[in-house]
């Protein structure tokens, strides 16, 4: 499994390295890239993570699935498919999150993030139909901005795990990660902003599934003398 998540790794680093050019002549290639890492992403979670990382190898098997449509067609009759499965990507993460959360018994910060996770879905409506910029396309506005303040939530619920665990700070790193795209993105859509490369959502992806483990079984030895 070490060498997978090598294999990741270094498949991650060689298709953020060739981006900037292939995108140039393919003009898909960051959804085939992301279909690819994602997919290896959720296989190695979902084998060796434990119970609350399995539920986030579902939402990279989900925003795999987002990135293979987006290489169809529009499908006539449901053009948004493909964005369902990128909602359930960060329903899956903040489930997660949720669950290594109530496995900690940190009641305080469990109940913090789900008051948080609605007042964005609140927020995002009043934004996305109340400001000029946005209430042109408000439902896809509305889902843009969900996306941005979801993410930071998920920022926050891995905050109190990082504080007594150091691989959770890198896990609070990737969560960070995953929601500067989105600002990037945001930028992009409603400010002209040219974002970096789109693939960066890969580093967060990719470090949450090398920092995925087995639980450690740890057993007093008996020493005689």
């Amino acid at each position: 499994m070490e060498l997978l998540k090598l294999l990741l790794v270094f498949s991650m680093i060689g298709l953020s390295a060739v981006s900037p050019f292939l995108r140039e002549k393919f003009i898909n290639y960051t959804y085939a890239g992301g279909l690819a890492i994602n997919l290896l992403a959720a296989l190695i979670t979902f084998i060796i993570g434990r119970r609350f990382e399995k539920v986030w190898a579902v939402g990279f098997a989900f925003l795999a699935v987002h990135q293979g449509l987006n290489l169809l067609p529009t499908l006539p009759y449901f053009p948004y498919l493909g964005d369902v499965f990128y909602m359930g990507f960060y329903l899956m993460l903040f489930a997660g999150n949720i669950m290594a959360l109530w496995e900690a018994g940190s009641v305080f910060m469990l109940s913090t993030v789900i008051v948080l996770s609605i007042l964005v879905a609140v927020v995002s409506m009043i934004l996305a139909f109340l400001l000029p910029v946005f209430n042109r396309t408000p439902l896809a506005s509305f889902f843009n901005i969900f996306y941005v303040l979801f993410a930071f939530v998920n920022v926050i619920a891995s905050l109190r795990s990082a504080i007594t665990d150091r691989a959770w700070i890198l896990r609070t790193l990737a969560f960070g990660i995953i929601a500067v795209t989105e600002v990037w993105f945001v930028l992009w859509a409603y400010g002209n902003y040219e974002p970096s490369d789109p693939s960066v959502m890969w580093f967060g992806v990719v470090m949450l599934a090398v920092l995925s483990q087995r639980p450690i079984k740890r057993r007093m030895r008996i020493v005689r003398f």
